[in-house]
């Protein structure tokens, strides 16, 4: 069996789907009545969101009204299987209509989605569509590619200068972000999708819902319900015309088989997902579609009733046969996680979902009566021979009818990579030998727990527990990166600092070019003001992977620091050819070329962000201090006084005080200085 296993690992990750076995390479050419091509479609995504926690799916403790009454109003599926428990290979999924195998993005983190795989934004975008996008968590950021297609991709998660894989927002304002595009979109079709995170750990629902409602799972699923609702009042005026779907990405374990979360292990809890489209006069209601269907559907089905052909292959098929009761039949489905592997050097799982049968291909392999055993308790894979060797042809004939990735890997900063690895997403480093088989994530649950462990100590800032669960977790699994640096950061927080520099030291003793732990020997060094010992580690990431966004970042600060303002426009130049869009960097480059006497070029820069910024009062400051620096004192004081009356913002407060200074009126000097010691003290 092993023998196997090795055989399916060796043929690489796989991207398309015998259209024997899955349905696939489907072309949308179904017809629905010309009239249907003017839908509006709303697309909100749940992450993190189990089926059986909604009430509408039978949880009789859920809060969740507005759900429920959209599934009276139109269709639910009641069996809806995502095919990886990721948040971004699983959008990914649902955007384009194919597995992962095909489209290629595997992992949160660490992958980009090509520009080869045409997603649902670009079809619509290309027949007229506005289209918009509203993120709730850094996984889903424009650059890892799912921005494709989108006029507007709503990624700010706030005044954070660097994100990181913990940079996510609420309900609320993800909604606000949606609302004011909504109103300003002006008139015409378009395409919305509204993405919701809150259900992810930590579990931390605001009030009332923390107060009222006792499992806080629950409570995030209620809270971000409130917001479901308030998406579909929002349209409320053309809701006779928009279709709405609202789908989970993945489930997640609530300690099932030993699990907290999601991505080890394949089994229902992080499988199986709400499902539930509406559009009034056309769909049915109160229907409900008991066979298995997956999210590779969605797309497909999605441009079927908006009557749109489509030249991009499928895996999905349009589900609107089961809409219309015309087939009842099961869907197969294929199943992965490459959690395991790309974070643990642990084996890697894969499967099929075929009627009532689930196999899950491991080093030791599982095959479950998903019927008679919903719970997964009982591995029939020794007893049901001919069952498994059904399966199995099924998967080798998937990966027999493959054809080479159509994705890219994506390199990560350093930030990112610690972020992503401290859940587990992303390579923990290199193995010890490779001639070892892959050990099996089951076999590794107290592994898990102690790494969940240390997770949920993070989340509640418990230095002292992180300390000791990571120096545990290196004991165990010494090349686990995430380790290393996760230990050095709970050692900063005990203000331990000789000890998270050791602690880095040793990681890149152990792997020397890992670019991300000298990464992290800079930052530290950074926060303690040792420029120079900074600026050497920077470099050496910097030799191992020119593109790393914060080493380059940082960099350029220290540049700045030093002095030495042409190579900070160097360091800060790189920087934006990876995130553009960072606004922070954006500033600072802008500010950095006025010191340089380039103070047109950074107008011109601080301007655009304004337009796209209006109300940080940040932006005004840059720019009133450019004006200065050019000597347009005039501008300078209107600039800052207009920030001013956006809310008060005691930098803007020294920034008058500055120029006043410069212009000679003392007066003003005192006023503005003592508007900003007593905001300063308060």
């Amino acid at each position: 069996m092993v023998d196997f296993f090795l055989k399916i690992v060796k043929k690489g990750l796989i991207i398309l789907i015998s259209k024997f076995l899955l349905l696939g390479a489907f072309f949308s050419t179904t017809s629905c009545s010309p009239s249907s091509k003017d839908w509006n479609v709303l697309l909100i995504t749940l992450d993190t969101t189990r089926a059986d926690r909604i009430g509408c799916y039978g949880y009789g403790k859920a809060t969740t009204p507005n759900m429920d009454r959209l599934s009276q109003e139109g269709v639910k599926f009641e069996n809806a299987y995502c095919q990886v428990p990721l948040t971004l290979p699983s959008h990914c999924t649902i955007l384009t209509g194919t597995y992962p195998l095909y489209h290629g993005v595997r992992n949160n983190g660490n992958y980009k989605l090509s520009e080869k795989v045409e997603t649902l934004a670009e079809v619509l975008r290309a027949k007229g569509w506005r289209t918009s996008a509203f993120i709730a968590s850094f996984s889903l950021d424009s650059r890892f590619g799912l921005d494709q297609g989108f006029e507007v991709y709503d990624d700010d998660m706030g005044e954070e200068r660097i994100k990181t894989f913990l940079s996510e927002r609420r309900a609320e304002k993800v909604y606000e972000g949606f609302s004011k595009w909504y109103r300003s979109k002006g008139e015409g079709k378009w395409f919305s999708w509204v993405h919701f995170y809150d259900p992810h750990l930590p579990y931390d629902p605001p009030e009332p819902w923390r107060s009222e409602i006792e499992d806080r799972y629950d409570g995030e699923i209620a809270y971000m319900d409130e917001y479901v609702g308030k998406l579909v009042e929002e349209i409320k005026g053309e809701e006779d015309r928009t279709l709405i779907v609202i789908v989970g990405d993945h489930g997640e374990s609530l300690g099932e088989h030993g699990e907290i979360q999601h991505g080890f292990f394949l089994y229902e809890p992080v499988l199986k997902v709400p499902f539930i489209m509406v559009k009034k006069g056309d769909l049915p209601k109160g229907r409900s579609v008991k066979a298995k269907v997956r999210l590779i559907d969605i797309m497909p089905t999605i441009l079927s009733l908006l009557n749109i052909p489509s030249k991009e292959r499928f895996d999905g098929i349009d589900l609107k046969p089961y809409i219309y009761k015309r087939k009842n039949n099961d869907l197969a489905s294929y199943i992965e996680t490459l959690y395991p592997e790309e974070s643990m050097n642990w084996s890697r799982l894969m499967g099929i979902i075929k009627e009532d049968w689930k196999l899950i291909v491991a080093p030791e392999p599982e095959l479950y009566h998903l019927s008679f055993d919903p719970e997964e308790k009982v591995n029939l894979y020794n007893s049901k021979i001919e069952k498994r060797k059904e399966l199995h042809a099924i998967l080798d004939d998937l990966l027999s009818n493959s054809l080479p990735q159509a994705t890219e890997k994506y390199s990560l900063s350093s930030e990112d990579i610690e972020k992503f690895q401290s859940l587990g997403y992303i390579s923990g480093g290199k193995r010890r030998n490779f001639s070892e088989p892959l050990p099996d994530p089951k076999h590794r649950i107290e592994v898990i727990k102690i790494i969940e462990n240390a997770q949920i100590s993070e989340f509640e800032n418990k230095a002292t527990s992180i300390v000791e669960l990571y120096k545990k977790l290196i004991s165990l699994e010494p090349y686990c990166l995430f380790a290393y640096t996760s230990l050095a950061e709970g050692y900063m927080k005990l203000n331990d600092i000789n000890s998270a520099i050791n602690t880095i030291k040793k990681g890149i003793d152990l792997i020397p070019d890992s670019y991300y732990l000298w990464t992290t020997l800079g930052k530290i060094n950074f926060k303690i003001g040792n420029l120079n010992e900074a600026l050497y580690a920077f470099n050496k990431s910097l030799d191992l992977y020119p593109e790393n966004f914060d080493s380059l970042y940082f960099s350029g600060w220290i540049f700045n620091q030093l002095g030495k303002k042409e190579d900070a426009l160097s360091m800060f130049e790189r920087a934006l050819k990876i995130e553009p869009e960072n606004k922070r960097l954006g500033q600072d480059y802008a500010v950095t070329l006025a010191e340089v006497g380039k103070s047109d070029n950074a107008l011109s820069i601080l301007k655009e962000l304004l337009n796209k910024y209006p109300e940080d009062t940040s932006i005004y400051r840059d720019l009133a201090l450019v004006y200065f620096a050019s000597k347009d004192y005039k501008m300078a004081i209107l600039t800052a006084e207009k920030g001013l009356k956006i809310k008060e913002d005691i930098e803007l407060y020294r920034t008058l005080a500055v120029i006043y200074e410069e212009i000679g009126e003392k007066e003003k000097v005192s006023y503005y200085m003592k508007l900003f010691e007593n905001a300063k003290n308060e």
